[in-house]
């Protein structure tokens, strides 16, 4: 048994590339925390072991820009290339012992209120997106099993060299209790292969292959706050970042590829979102023996039909994409006129996944919103982010939104019976998704795209007497509603049209409000049985209704209830009705009398 002879016996069965590039481990260290006094990172570390040892040589290719000197720090030479700059964070120096090292220890962010969302009134975001945030990146070759970040704690002085002070002596400024470190940071690894690097996304077929949040209040994870050299030295906050993929279980599946030569489980995890077009879904890793050489072995596979966790044939590293986002739709839609919204993609939560212990969600517990694209240049925003005015069939409270999908595969999550009813005028509108853990703010996604609300191809008007008017105060006894369609829009005829007046609480399933009346032409009250009210047809596109009246209980012609009513209306003889927006509203408004401040 064994690789060897697994892959052995596939050659034939299954398809083996030629050639493999695993190109670079691409690294984006960042935080999901707010920093009151900057980040001031003094080392990081890559290895080759999951325990720490076997060091990695990296590079920093880009970081958020580094904190400019000032003349709070006084050296011979004002402006020193590699002060506080990303060459000294991979020195091996990570205490200053005279003032020439002070602005070389380590690497000091440039911004010190750097927070990816607002945090209270004073302290809002400072970046575009999170992942815009606080950064540090850095490349590495081989396969980096553990990534170690040591920051300067914290301490309740601020210290400097001071030129009042000996040139070997340290001067200090007394201050606030001061911390230099995110509580939450994360690690984002992806691919970089011939300059080109991966999307700088969570949830994108392109974007990083794994990610991984440590917190410093979490007893669960890695990390140290200590003082280095022990007792004498500064105190400082070590993360430690297993940056392994994969779960130690064998997944059984359709075999697409198999390919030896990846160094390890990210690179075959990453190989299966590369092949994602040739349909990997899942994927597993084994390194084993072949005539006295190690075997790296990858396999590509389709969905993931069982799991065995034992592993009695070897050390396997197994799993699948994961949810990624490919396309978004629809891109336009209609207002007043439901639609569905589906997001397409691959490694979505299912129930086989689920009880195959593949996700950490269910399928039904995936989440949209439908945001207002104006109001949405945060990505964390979309944490927050109300859903749009006028949009119906999405409730959120803060990040937790209902419905559940309507249909809910591995490819695609689909949510039907949205409508966009708000005004006559366009609008733009983005799209949050979740995948299902929705208290978790990060795990809320702006998709690319937007969705454009084209205009209503049916408004009403409201006239008081031969004055078009938005609202109509509550003194009004007797007004006018007027329906006209855009020319073409739809082919109907004019004298199938219908309308009725309801509460907007009661939607318009429900008949006409009993305190309104309608008159024909000749002044016979007409009553909404449950088809609305017919009207006077004024060409092929526009039909009147020119006698509503108001009424008390009394059935006697009094003011108009105060609230907010619905103009729906049917083009087929009262079958279906759904409401239609004026020219600048979606309801028609009945307003309080000056001095009233309770509605009778």
């Amino acid at each position: 048994t064994g690789l060897a002879a697994l892959a052995e016996s596939n050659r034939n069965s299954v398809c083996v590339a030629d050639v493999y590039s695993p190109g670079l481990s691409y690294f984006r260290l960042s935080h999901r925390s707010r920093l009151d006094y900057g980040w001031r990172i003094k080392e990081i570390r890559a290895y080759s072991s999951e325990d720490c040892t076997g060091a990695v040589t990296y590079t920093v290719v880009q970081d958020a820009g580094i904190y400019s000197t000032s003349p709070h720090y006084t050296l011979t030479d004002p402006n020193p290339v590699d002060a506080f700059g990303p060459a000294n964070l991979n020195d091996d120096v990570i205490s200053a012992t005279s003032p020439a090292d002070f602005m070389k220890d380590g690497w000091w962010s440039s911004c010190l209120n750097c927070n990816p969302y607002p945090v209270d009134s004073t302290h809002g975001a400072t970046v575009a997106t999170p992942l815009e945030s606080v950064h540090v990146d850095f490349e590495a070759d081989g396969d980096v099993q553990c990534v170690e970040v040591i920051s300067k704690a914290h301490d309740n002085t601020g210290r400097y060299w001071d030129d009042a002070a000996s040139t070997t002596t340290m001067g200090y400024d007394q201050g606030p209790h001061k911390q230099y470190y995110p509580t939450d940071i994360v690690l984002h690894r992806g691919k970089s292969l011939n300059g080109e690097r991966c999307s700088l996304s969570e949830i994108a077929s392109t974007g990083f292959t794994e990610s991984w949040v440590l917190e410093f209040n979490n007893p669960n994870h890695d990390y140290d706050l200590e003082k280095i050299p022990a007792d004498t030295g500064p105190d400082f906050a070590v993360a430690r970042f297993k940056t392994g993929c994969g779960m130690r279980v064998d997944i059984n599946a359709d075999i697409i590829a198999l390919q030896e030569g990846v160094p390890g489980p990210c690179h075959c995890k990453q190989l299966c979102l590369d092949t994602a077009d040739q349909g990997c879904r899942s994927w597993k890793w084994r390194q084993d023996q072949r005539d006295g050489a190690d075997v790296r072995v990858c396999f590509t596979m389709g969905e993931a039909l069982a799991v065995d966790a034992d592993c009695t044939e070897g050390d396997w590293y197994s799993g699948t994409t994961g949810p990624r986002v490919t396309a978004m739709t629809p891109t336009a839609v209609t207002r007043n006129t439901p639609f569905s919204v589906a997001v397409a993609g691959l490694g979505f939560p299912t129930d086989t996944t689920v009880s195959l212990g593949l996700s950490p969600t269910s399928a039904t517990r995936q989440r949209i919103k439908v945001v207002d694209a104006a109001l949405t240049t945060l990505e964390t925003a979309c944490a927050e982010a109300p859903v749009a005015t006028g949009v119906a069939g999405i409730r959120c409270t803060g990040s937790v939104c209902s419905p559940s999908p309507t249909l809910a595969t591995g490819n695609l999550v689909r949510f039907d019976g949205i409508q966009i009813a708000s005004g006559a005028t366009g609008g733009q509108f983005r799209i949050c998704y979740n995948p299902g853990r929705l208290i978790d703010r990060y795990s809320w996604h702006l998709l690319p795209g937007t969705i454009s609300a084209h205009r209503s191809p049916v408004t009403f008007t409201a006239m008081v007497g031969t004055t078009a008017v938005t609202t109509i105060p509550r003194s009004t006894t007797t007004f006018k509603i007027h329906v006209e369609r855009t020319p073409f829009a739809s082919y109907t005829d004019v004298e199938n049209w219908r309308v009725r007046l309801v509460k907007d609480q009661y939607g318009c399933g429900a008949r006409t409000e009993k305190t309104i009346g309608f008159q024909d032409a000749g002044g016979t009250a007409q009553t909404d049985a449950g088809q609305g009210i017919p009207g006077v047809a004024d060409g092929v596109d526009k039909v009147k209704w020119d006698s509503i009246t108001c009424f008390d209980a009394a059935n006697t012609p009094a003011a108009c209830d105060v609230g907010s009513y619905l103009v729906c209306f049917s083009e087929d003889s009262g079958a279906t009705f759904q409401s239609v927006p004026s020219a600048t509203e979606n309801h028609l408004m009945v307003t309080r009398l000056d001095g009233e401040t309770t509605q009778p």
